[in-house]
């Protein structure tokens, strides 16, 4: 007796019994030796002993030999599973390319969804590459150990050329090219119209995973997980059998016979509300990375009767799919800095408009840094006691000699965003391209020679009716005081400040410096959880026929 089994993503099966044989004979030298290649076929016609025709329905390998012996006979039952038990029994491992060129097999993790057969260095590669890299990578292995191939496929094309001596030993060898703009702007080597992997998985990414050495079949699985109406399937008509990877769309609906007592005799089918879902809740977990400290950012994407992230639909609980998804974030350098100013009092186009402000910004340190005019043995009077101006100073570009006028400052930039002259001194800091006023106006900094002419007496003692702040300025001061004895007379001598103005303000200023993109990610809408929410809902049965 002959029976065939046939399962979604794992082997199908066909069992044939063999009675009244000696299972001490089966036992040493079995009918189908282990691993034997077997071809079952129906339909065949026999003439003069020999059987000609019919259709090929299976094609597979021999793994199990149950021996049976009772008082109703002995037998054996031998077992056939087709190509997934290739898969199934072999190990991924992925090809990367090294930095001296040599082609490594990566036997300690493997990470879906990425690739190194490019001129580029790692990409990430879409779910049908994936797929395909995988069952290119067990053909590549029988090929190498002389076995015969179990399968059979078509996808992307394969690489004939050597396009990069650093990625000639896995180009050469015929593997997947995906060498080309790379990432998610497609490939120079095209998905042949004819292939057996669906077409819309060769623009599908998801993100990076990374897991343990597992087999070839679990990696297709891992693959699949979110397209849970996906189907591998074998056609055995080819010889060797053809691996398809389809979506419902890819198939056209047929009509079968039922109970005809011929080719069906027997149904039972069961319906499966337990596997539709409530809800799909998907949480990623994003580790961003900003100024070198991981930064750990959690995102839900939730899909339900009502919608995305509805507090309608359940988090958690009965037939509610529950999944973490982690991804690569962003890395970002943020540079800082800081500016402490103050304004440049000497001019009263940029606030020196009173004498009281002017003195008191020459006579600070922060300010001219005139020493002689530091403290109230200074005076400004002439000789007859009577009180000076002190005038208007002039801006000079230390590095051009030129004297600058309020246009000139603005036109270079010393300005707010609405054009207003902005002039304080730079005390502490350094003025960076990157930096700008909180109204968006570019901070620039510019170094001048400040002068002024002024009128002023030296005496020997402090003047009494002043008052010293503890900044070192002077206010209130009695410049006509003749109290104390006059050492000296200056008579409209030159003072002068080498100083840097700039339109800044103090403060602290920041800029992002560098930025690395993360991983992908859909909230809503075209999201993970709609996806597998839709899937899911598509009612589904199991039974045998």
């Amino acid at each position: 007796s002959v029976k065939g089994n046939k399962v979604n993503q794992s082997e199908s099966s066909f069992t044939a019994t063999i009675t009244g044989v000696s299972i001490a004979t089966e036992a040493t030298t079995p009918t189908f030796p282990f691993e034997a290649i077997v071809v079952v076929r129906a339909n065949r016609t026999i003439s003069a002993g020999v059987y000609s025709g019919g259709t090929i329905k299976f094609q597979g390998k021999r793994v199990g030999q149950p021996l049976k012996a009772s008082g109703r006979g002995q037998g054996v039952t031998y077992k056939f599973e087709n190509a997934w038990y290739d898969l199934k029994n072999t190990h991924y491992q992925q090809t990367f390319v090294g930095g001296s060129g040599a082609t490594v097999y990566i036997g300690a993790e493997t990470v879906l969804n990425t690739s190194t057969a490019t001129s580029s260095g790692m990409i990430y590669c879409s779910l049908g590459d994936q797929i395909q890299a995988i069952l290119q990578w067990l053909l590549e292995q029988y090929d190498a150990q002389g076995m015969a191939r179990p399968f059979q496929y078509v996808g992307r094309d394969l690489n004939t050329t050597t396009i990069a001596p650093q990625h000639t030993a896995i180009l050469a060898s015929g593997a997947i090219d995906l060498n080309g703009t790379g990432g998610y702007s497609g490939y120079t080597y095209h998905v042949n119209s004819a292939t057996t992997i669906n077409a819309d998985l060769f623009n599908i990414y998801h993100p990076s995973y990374i897991t343990k050495p597992l087999m070839c079949s679990d990696a297709l699985q891992k693959c699949l997980e979110l397209f849970p109406r996906a189907t591998i399937w074998f056609d055995h008509t080819t010889t060797p059998p053809t691996v398809h990877v389809s979506l419902p769309s890819d198939r056209t609906a047929k009509t079968l016979p039922l109970l005809d007592g011929v080719s069906h005799k027997d149904l039972s089918i069961n319906r499966r509300d337990d596997l539709t879902a409530r809800a799909v809740n998907i949480l990623y977990r994003i580790t961003n990375t900003v100024d070198g400290q991981q930064v750990v950012d959690y995102q839900p994407d939730k899909w339900g009767a009502h919608g995305s992230n509805s507090a309608s639909d359940p988090g958690t609980g009965l037939r509610v799919v529950n999944e973490l998804i982690e991804l690569q974030g962003s890395a970002s350098t943020t540079a800082k800095a800081h500016l402490d100013v103050q304004p440049v009092l000497a001019n009263s186009l940029t606030g020196g408009t009173t004498q009281a402000l002017k003195r008191a910004w020459w006579a600070s340190k922060r300010g001219g840094e005139q020493t002689k005019l530091e403290d109230t043995r200074c005076r400004f009077q002439d000789k007859a006691g009577a009180l000076t101006t002190i005038p208007e100073a002039a801006f000079i570009d230390a590095a051009t000699g030129v004297n600058l006028t309020s246009d000139d400052m603005v036109a270079f930039g010393l300005c707010d965003s609405s054009g207003n002259l902005v002039v304080n001194r730079l005390v502490r800091g350094t003025c960076c391209p990157w930096m700008k006023r909180t109204d968006g106006q570019l901070i620039v900094s510019k170094k001048v020679r400040i002068t002024a002419k002024m009128t002023f007496a030296i005496y020997d003692i402090f003047n009494t009716g002043s008052h010293t702040t503890n900044d070192g300025n002077i206010v209130d001061a009695d410049d006509t005081a003749t109290t104390g004895e006059k050492h000296t007379m200056h008579n409209s001598e030159d003072c002068h400040a080498n100083i840097e103005i700039t339109n800044g303000t103090s403060g602290d200023y920041s800029t992002t410096e560098s930025v690395t993109g993360g991983e992908n990610y859909i909230i809503g809408n075209g999201g993970i959880a709609q996806y597998l929410y839709n899937h899911m809902n598509c009612l589904q049965y199991d039974g045998d026929a």
